[in-house]
């Protein structure tokens, strides 16, 4: 039998996750899996960061104004659905009813958590005395996080029962100083620990000085926490246009295409769409 801290350690490694990442399993996997839901739990974070994509389009961001449901509805909704579910924010964390609802969807649904591990000790205690199944986490460490060990000593405790897979990253900071120093804390605990950029590949979509209308499609489902489905973050944040509402329907397919007068006024989590045709 393995190891667990061990086996841990491994797939922290920079070479796991390359060998992970250029895999033949990963390529298939990419085939045949199911496209997730995006749930947005909470906007609520306990962060402060300047670049978050929850402060875009500020003259029509309308995020702080979802109101927080309750986990029954969540997990109601999931598990009749079926499809893997990816937890996002805000701090999904925060949901007063996360762990509840980590533990009560079906085991054969895939979940993962956007998360930024700023948790509370008695948080971290609670999950780990309560949840037993594998969830995959997106951490990230951000300036406003604090000291990077105070991160570690969640992930660490989180490995130590078996309960840690994921990523950990740091959004690029410009300070190549810093992240070496942050890096270095991270890889002396076994976790490989890389940059993600933060620079739009597409400034005329976010721009916000302009609106366009377009042809937009993409396959991605987007739930806001009042359970309603959105063609884009931009739309999730504007609280425009609603396609459909999990908590009382089932989803009506993936893909979505449709008419946008709104180009220009983009989320920076939005450049993954498909962009066919300028109507003006």
């Amino acid at each position: 039998m393995r190891n667990p801290k061990t086996f841990n350690r491994i797939k922290n490694t920079k070479l796991y996750n390359l060998v992970k990442k250029f895999s033949v399993y990963q390529y298939i996997r990419k085939i045949f899996k199911k496209t997730p839901m995006y749930a947005y739990l909470t906007f609520g974070c306990n962060l402060d960061c300047d670049y978050c994509t929850t402060k875009h389009n500020p003259p029509e961001n309308k995020s702080k104004s979802y109101p927080i449901e309750k986990g029954e509805k969540w997990i109601e909704a999931i598990n009749r659905i079926g499809k893997d579910v990816i937890f996002t924010g805000g701090e999904p964390t925060l949901h007063p009813d996360f762990i509840k609802i980590i533990k009560n969807i079906n085991e054969k649904i895939l979940i993962s958590v956007y998360t930024n591990f700023c948790w509370s000790d008695e948080f971290t205690q609670r999950y780990i005395n309560e949840i037993t199944r594998p969830v995959r986490f997106y951490g990230s460490y951000h300036y406003s996080s604090g000291k990077p060990e105070k991160v570690i000593k969640v992930i660490n405790k989180l490995r130590e029962k078996n309960l840690m897979e994921g990523v950990i990253h740091m959004v690029d900071p410009h300070d190549d100083d810093f992240f070496k120093k942050v890096k270095e804390k991270f890889n002396q605990n076994g976790w490989y620990f890389f940059k993600t950029q933060r620079v739009l590949n597409s400034y005329e979509r976010c721009s916000m000085s302009f609106r366009k209308t377009v042809e937009c499609s993409g396959k991605i489902i987007i739930i806001a926490p009042t359970g309603d489905r959105y063609q884009c973050v931009s739309k999730l944040f504007r609280m425009k246009d609603p396609l459909e509402n999990i908590f009382h329907e089932n989803l009506k397919g993936n893909k979505i295409s449709c008419i946008c007068h709104d180009y220009g006024f983009c989320s920076p989590c939005d450049e993954c769409y498909k962009i066919n045709k300028t109507r003006n």
